[in-house]
């Protein structure tokens, strides 16, 4: 066998982590842990969060592959990373969660309502439960895959969300961090 360039060895590394995640998620549950609970909204914390991928310049290297004809699948794009991984740019989300569904509303989105188990949802396979005491949104279409693993810190008050995806050649990580709203104590009183 011969030399692999760097960035082929890398696609090749990360490839087999999402893969393999997602055949971890044959170790998914779809019980909802006792203390897990995500009800409510919850704002980012800018200063403990990773940025925004620059959509820009990933439309910029992605043009460049096409033009040198090394874009294989335009499916793929990774320019929709917000829009396919709304949480990527959102300053908030609100939460809604039972025993058989979770419902997210993003910034500028509307509200997604997922079910606990594999389900197909506009063209995404998805699988939504849990591994160890972290929520798992794991997704998949054509050539973009990607893992949502949210954790709550003990206190219940902080959520951590690590986006993993890989869309075409590209590969994204990031973590956002998020904290619970509290309601004011007037808000409490007139309930």
């Amino acid at each position: 066998m011969g030399h692999m360039p760097m960035n082929t060895i890398l696609t090749l590394f990360s490839t087999t982590v999402i893969v393999f995640a997602f055949a971890g998620c044959a170790n998914m549950t779809y019980q909802v842990p006792n203390s897990f609970d995500l009800s409510g909204r919850w704002n980012l914390v800018v200063d403990a969060s990773d940025p925004a991928p620059d959509v820009d310049a990933i439309w910029d290297t992605e043009r460049q592959a096409s033009v040198e004809g090394q874009r294989s699948d335009p499916t793929a794009s990774a320019i929709f990373i917000e829009q396919d991984f709304p949480v990527v740019k959102s300053s908030f989300i609100e939460i809604a969660q039972d025993e058989k569904f979770i419902g997210l509303q993003y910034e500028d989105t509307p509200f997604i309502d997922l079910n606990w188990g594999r389900q197909v949802r506009d063209g995404w396979f998805l699988d939504v439960g849990w591994i160890g005491q972290s929520l798992i949104i794991a997704k998949k279409r054509e050539a973009i895959q990607g893992i949502e693993k949210l954790t709550l810190t003990e206190s219940g008050e902080r959520l951590e969300i690590t986006v993993k995806v890989i869309a075409n050649r590209e590969k994204f990580s990031l973590t956002r961090v998020y904290d619970k709203e509290q309601k004011s104590s007037e808000s409490s009183e007139s309930e």
